[in-house]
């Protein structure tokens, strides 16, 4: 009896062990699958930090029809000077925001236009909120809509190839084409995710490869210039929201399917981290990584508001 009651104490402590052994793999499998969240979105942030600086960079308010300084840096604190702001229809074609009879203007001098009727609105919109009243205080964080027609004018319309460009390499590790070595979450991935790879080997002609962990895959020349043709076939307005969609998603897929009404921007972000979400309601939330994709969130909703408005 003391024997097999001695080897049952062994065989318990043995097995609680293993369990604790379990246990410390499985955190370590979180914290690798964390530690591939971050890299991709650290990368994505890298490029849609850029373009955003660079977007804020170039926005900038006419005060009399002529250049006005340039606004640098969306946390600035502006006066605000003008009473109203309205959209107009400019007698050379497309629309134009002014601000108490002035348009607004890029540092360069030219007018903020756009050809869309509704854009010009909304943009007007932000204007005579922004700041509350005469005298308020703003920043272009109350103006996101402005900052991006800004950058697609003054920035994406001057060299669209650079942008296309840089958009297209999204294709060659997009979010959606690696899995989790963990089988649960990778069945998770594979329902949620193969969907829209299918997509675009349906619509774009471009089947692209998926694999398990962070080794890259190659994905096939032919894809990868049937997803370049189909950034280049996105006007200047168009590519300047997806140079914020497509960074914050890491998925040139999703962004297309964006841009194509197949995906709304809550949907498409959500399915952007499917990995992390998986992970949090398992191990706990990680008030760093909620604060960044709340960040990331607001990006893909402005981005697709954005086109919403410059096709209606």
């Amino acid at each position: 009896m003391e024997c097999r009651a001695g080897r049952a104490r062994v065989e318990c402590r043995a097995g609680r062990a293993r369990a604790e052994w379990l246990a410390q793999r499985a955190r370590v499998e979180w914290l690798a699958g964390r530690a591939r969240a971050a890299l991709r979105a650290g990368r994505a942030r890298l490029g849609l930090r850029a373009g955003r600086a660079r977007a804020g960079s170039r926005a900038a308010y006419g005060r009399d029809g002529h250049r006005a300084d340039g606004i640098r840096g969306g946390s600035r604190a502006l006066k605000r000077f003008w009473e109203h702001a309205v959209a107009v229809r400019r007698p050379e074609g497309g629309h134009a925001v002014l601000l108490d009879g002035k348009p607004l203007r890029l540092p360069g001098g030219a007018p903020l236009a756009t050809a869309s009727a509704a854009l010009a609105g909304a943009i007007a919109e932000e204007w005579q909120a922004a700041g509350g009243a005469k005298g308020g205080e703003m920043t272009l964080e109350a103006v996101p809509l402005t900052r991006l027609l800004g950058s697609a004018q003054d920035r994406v319309a001057a060299d669209p190839a650079a942008m296309v460009a840089g958009l297209a390499k999204y294709g060659e590790t997009d979010l959606l084409c690696y899995r989790a070595e963990d089988t649960a979450l990778a069945e998770l991935q594979a329902r949620d995710w193969q969907p829209w790879l299918d997509w675009a080997a349906r619509v774009h002609g471009a089947p692209l490869g998926v694999t398990a962990g962070l080794m890259p895959v190659a994905q096939p020349p032919e894809s990868l210039a049937a997803l370049r043709g189909a950034v280049a076939a996105h006007g200047a307005e168009e590519l300047a929201a997806l140079g914020v969609a497509v960074p914050a998603l890491g998925s040139l897929v999703l962004g297309l399917a964006l841009s194509a009404g197949e995906v709304t921007a809550e949907r498409a972000h959500a399915l952007s981290v499917l990995d992390e979400t998986w992970q949090e309601e398992r191990w706990g939330l990680d008030g760093e990584a909620t604060a960044r994709r709340a960040r990331a969130a607001a990006d893909v909703a402005l981005a697709g508001r954005f086109l919403a408005l410059v096709r209606s």
